[in-house]
Order: C-alpha cells, then structure tokens, then sequence
C-alpha cells in the first residue's frame, strides 16, 4: 500500500499546478523533489528509490523526463529567490508605508501613489526592466512634501539612488538605511533631520554619494564611514556636527577637490 505524500503547504499547490501544466506524473514530480532536495525528506514520503531502480535500471530516462527536471529544478529557484529577497510586493509595501509618513502634500505629489496604476508607475519612482523592482526613488523636485522617512523603506533591497532634497523630512534618519546594500546615491539634502548620523551606513558598501548638507544634524560624523571604499563625495554642511574630522576624508582628495567635502558653516565648529 502506497503511504500519503507529506508536502508542506508553501510547495503542495505549486508542485500539483505545475505537474498539471507539464502533463508530468506524480511519481516522477516526487523523484524530482528528491534530486531537487536530497536532504529535505518531508518534500517525499514514497519509497523513490525501489520504484526508481525497478522501472528505470534496464533504460536510462528519457530526455523528456531531463526537461522536466530542468522546468521544475529552474521553478523552484525561483520560488526560493521569491522567499529569501523579497519581491514586487515588498517593494509596493514599502513605498505605501513611505507615503503614509507624509503628513503635509499640498500639490497631490503623491496622488498617483494608488493601485489604479502599477507602483513602477509613480512619480518619483523608477524600476529596473529585468525585476520589476524600485531601483530609484527620487523626489528631488517635491519640494512641498512634509514628513519623516518611514523605516519601511530599508525593505526596499533593490534600490540604488534616494534622493529627497529639497522638502520639509524630519525626525532622525531611520538606521533601517542600512539595509539598503545595494543604494550608491544618498541625497537628504536641505531638510530639517534631527539626530546622528547613522553608524551603520558602513553597511551600504556601494556608497559612493552622500549628502546629509543643510539639516540639523548632530553629534560626531562616524568614522566607521572610512570603510566605504567606494565613497567620492561627501557633503555635511550647514548642520551642527561636532569634534574632529575622520582622518579617511583626506583620501577623498585624490577623487575631487577640496571644495567637494563640503564641512563648511556650522557643521564642525
């Protein structure tokens, strides 16, 4: 007597949907579970291995059954990149929790911020081709928006520019930035942030733009940011920053010139 198949619950419905598509039978879809995931046991419950060695020792199989293996194999690494990084939904989260942070928008800037029209479609908002993931996130010219920076948008894995100069963001700098490991462009300029700056943006290793100028800022710039090997511009003026500049910033001299560390004003006095 055959025993039940055991399958968990976030691959049962896609294994059967697919052996459906596929016209594959179910035994075969088990062994391939088993190829698929060898140390995973409750993914199969079958005596595979007998039913394998009986039907199959005379007769290798046949290139059918590889191209199956090959569509369930190259599925499930989709599903398991669905799970590990996240998705078009995070993405879509993320940016709906961003707008509900904005507690002051005049001219409907964030009017399009709606499901009538797909999130790759807001303003301010750009997504790569290959993903469907927000790679920008740049409302440089909104400069009527008043909030703060809501932490969701550390879940925004993908995104590699964020700029939002030029508004009323306040409240500290969310340290869920740190998060963003791919993001190369950090623009918060001319607002009124309060706080640190984030130590942990050493995490954001492609970093080579920050500009934190003309907030209110305080405290010591954290020299854990001399890890950022990849960092060119600098810019923290005009905020209340104190104590002594981080020996690394002269290593940014041999990218620009002086006048592009912007310390001025009242940023370390």
């Amino acid at each position: 007597m055959i025993r039940p198949t055991i399958i968990p619950k976030i691959l049962a419905p896609n294994f059967f949907s697919l052996a459906l598509v596929i016209n594959l039978p179910l035994l075969e879809i088990l062994y391939i579970a088993k190829l698929a995931f060898p140390h995973n046991t409750h993914l199969y419950q079958l005596p595979l291995q007998p039913y394998c060695t009986s039907q199959w020792s005379s007769s290798p199989p046949s290139s059918s059954f590889f191209m199956h293996a090959f569509i369930l194999l190259w599925w499930c690494g989709l599903l398991v990149t669905s799970v590990v990084g996240g998705n078009n939904e995070t993405d879509r989260l993320a940016l709906l929790e961003f707008k509900a942070k904005i507690t002051h928008d005049p001219l409907q800037l964030l009017s399009s911020w709606n499901d009538s029209i797909h999130f790759c479609q807001w303003r301010g908002v750009t997504c790569g081709r290959r993903h469907q993931r927000v790679i920008v996130l740049d409302l440089l010219q909104f400069s009527e928006l008043v909030g703060s920076i809501s932490p969701h948008v550390g879940n925004l894995s993908f995104l590699k520019k964020l700029s939002l100069s030029g508004s009323s963001f306040h409240n500290e700098i969310p340290s869920e930035i740190d998060r963003l490991r791919r993001l190369q462009f950090l623009q918060l300029y001319n607002n009124t942030h309060i706080g640190k700056i984030p130590r942990n943006l050493s995490h954001c290793t492609n970093l080579n733009y920050i500009n934190f100028g003309r907030n209110l800022l305080d405290g010591e710039i954290p020299t854990t940011l001399g890890t950022l090997s990849k960092l060119q511009i600098v810019s923290f003026e005009g905020n209340n920053l104190t104590g002594s500049i981080p020996s690394f910033f002269g290593c940014l001299e041999e990218f620009l010139p002086q006048s592009s560390i912007c310390l001025r004003y009242r940023s370390l006095m």
